[in-house]
């Protein structure tokens, strides 16, 4: 069962029960998001270092790292959103359609 799905089964009676349960998805979401976000930040000085080393013109260094820091996170929020039952296939899926028609 989906989030919305479960979302249209809350009342006020039953709301702790529901929230109890939802309680978990949340929390591991909340930690993907904030471990997901760290690590991409990491990957992104990561990037710049390397490129410091292999000798990479300085003016592009701050735009590869933004690119695959915002790439990263991207990853991230579609992972920690299906932690709580979001699903985003078919959005991941016509995003890739749109971008092999424009490419």
């Amino acid at each position: 069962m989906n989030f919305a799905e479960q979302f249209k089964q809350w009342s006020l009676e039953n709301l702790p029960e529901k929230l109890a349960a939802f309680l978990p998805s949340l929390i591991s979401c909340v930690l993907v998001l904030v471990i997901g976000c760290y690590l991409s930040k990491l990957l992104g000085k990561l990037l710049v270092n390397i490129l410091k080393r292999r000798g990479v013109d300085e003016s592009i260094h701050r735009f590869l790292q933004r690119s695959l820091v915002i790439f990263c996170n991207i990853i991230v929020v579609v992972i920690a959103l299906e932690q709580i039952g979001i699903t985003l296939n078919s959005l991941i899926t016509a995003i890739g359609a749109a971008g092999i028609t424009a490419g």
